[in-house]
């Protein structure tokens, strides 16, 4: 666990049980990434909006639309990104974003 993690913990503001998510395998762990993709088995994937905008009218469209303004529950605290929870698990996640970047043949 973390030190930020662990202090927070001590204070109450975190669940012990809460589940740490980890970060996706190349090529989605990007330094480079605007936005990140959090899985229901808590899998952080760290993308370009742009690639996702450019394979997907549904990204279109969600990344296009005028957002709120985003809560600091809702960064990544080390990198200050938007996280988008979807109910995908990381391997179905990690299969369709294979279809969608430029990578190795899927």
């Amino acid at each position: 666990m973390s030190s930020w993690i662990k202090c927070k913990a001590q204070r109450g503001e975190v669940n012990p049980e809460q589940r740490i998510p980890t970060r996706a395998a190349a090529p989605f762990n990007k330094n480079s990434a605007d936005v990140i993709l959090r899985t229901a088995d808590e899998v952080d994937f760290h993308l370009h909006k742009a690639v996702l905008m450019l394979a997907s009218s549904v990204f279109e469209d969600m990344f296009s639309i005028l957002q709120p303004a985003v809560s600091a529950a809702e960064l990544d605290f080390e990198t200050d990104l938007p996280i988008v929870p979807v109910t995908e698990t990381s391997k179905t996640l990690d299969a369709l974003l294979r279809l969608c970047y430029p990578t190795a043949d899927p």
